[in-house]
């Protein structure tokens, strides 16, 4: 097994870096549940199906955190632990975006054409509640919209289990 590689990246994206063709995933995933779980799994499928890298776009710090939303201090997972994670799972690749005003203000589009598309994403698998861009306006069907000519895509249900959604508490 290949070491996993981990990228610190920030808005605008270094022009000059080559990244991987790869099949990735993105989210903040704190806590690595069963969703969570489900999500890689699918992009690290997908991944090996078409020869490709398997990656995870994760942020820090929170996106919450960094918005003033809330306080954030209390990691389930601290990312040390989550990349130790990941690489046990078996993901190639983890993209650390620093999540800063200059990140949270891109709209939308921009978020796919000048943040994504760069990184060499050629599959993409998103949770049924991803937003991204400027005041979480890219709901999943702007994104399918987005991503359509681009991207090949896939979102998925909440995962349940004993009819719960399965979340971080």
């Amino acid at each position: 097994m290949n070491q996993m590689q981990v990228f610190h990246l920030h808005y605008p994206l270094n022009k000059e870096q080559v990244y991987l063709p790869s099949s990735i995933t993105i989210g903040t995933f704190d806590g690595l549940h069963a969703g969570h779980q489900a999500l890689i799994k699918n992009a690290m499928q997908v991944a090996r199906m078409r020869n490709l890298a398997c990656g995870v776009i994760t942020f820090d710090p929170h996106p919450r955190e960094a918005l003033g939303i809330t306080y954030y201090g209390a990691y389930l997972t601290p990312l040390t632990e989550k990349l130790l994670l990941l690489e046990k799972m078996g993901v190639d690749v983890v993209y650390i975006v620093r999540f800063d005003h200059s990140f949270a203000s891109l709209e939308p589009e921009d978020f796919i054409h000048h943040f994504l598309a760069p990184l060499n994403c050629r599959y993409i698998t998103v949770g049924y509640d991803f937003t991204f861009g400027r005041y979480g306006a890219g709901q999943l069907k702007i994104y399918n919209e987005l991503v359509r000519d681009i991207f090949r895509s896939t979102s998925f249900h909440p995962l349940r289990r004993n009819r719960q959604k399965c979340q971080a508490p």
